[in-house]
């Protein structure tokens, strides 16, 4: 890619106290210092595996989650001869280049970005009736193997346990979701740190 600027800037989307937005390019680019850049790798188990890129290396056709905890805007340095950090049949998240229709429906294994009930994470939407969403250019989705009708959507917990969080069917607000550090679901509290609908609890 001759004639490209020497940088990129990327909108970010605000929710809560980070900005987020997923990125596809087909050059290569580093991120700023605040903006951490992710791939999902595993989708096993229920719960789908972030890993970030190392120093922030975006390589060309690197489908990611972009997290900034600072600003609802970044800039990157164009730049060439990354190196693949992950390959895309390693990355659950696929990117497209130009404007896509993206079925969302119970049948897909597709997933958007997105904000459901105040939290961000990868969700199926029905928009006013139709499943059918129009994904930007330049843009990723999750694509996994889970089950259809099961798994509505993944959340994000960023906190100690670099992971998104299964979400089936809403549940009633007095149930506990109690995880570990390392986001696996607990049938009960252990001793240490636990995080309870959301929140660090320390057990003693």
């Amino acid at each position: 890619y001759t004639g490209l600027a020497s940088t990129y800037p990327v909108t970010l989307n605000t929710v809560g106290a980070a900005s987020y937005a997923t990125l596809y390019l087909p050059f290569d680019v580093t991120t700023d210092a605040n903006t951490k850049a992710y791939y999902i790798g595993s989708t096993t188990n229920g719960s789908a595996q972030l890993t970030e890129l190392t120093d922030g290396e975006i390589a060309a056709r690197t489908a990611v989650l972009l997290v900034n905890e600072t600003a609802s805007s970044a800039t990157f340095n164009v730049t060439s001869g990354l190196t693949q950090q992950v390959t895309e049949t390693g990355n659950h998240l696929k990117g497209t280049l130009t404007s896509m229709e993206l079925n969302l429906g119970d049948g897909t294994n597709y997933y958007a970005l997105g904000k459901k009930n105040d939290e961000i994470g990868f969700y199926k939407f029905d928009n006013n009736g139709t499943t059918t969403i129009t994904l930007g250019a330049n843009k990723a989705y999750l694509d996994t193997t889970a089950p259809a009708n099961t798994v509505k959507g993944f959340t994000f917990d960023f906190d100690d346990a670099n992971s998104i969080e299964e979400a089936l069917s809403p549940q009633p607000s007095t149930l506990n979701q109690i995880y570990n550090l390392s986001g696996q679901r607990l049938s009960k509290p252990q001793k240490g740190i636990n995080i309870i609908n959301g929140k660090k609890v320390i057990i003693k």
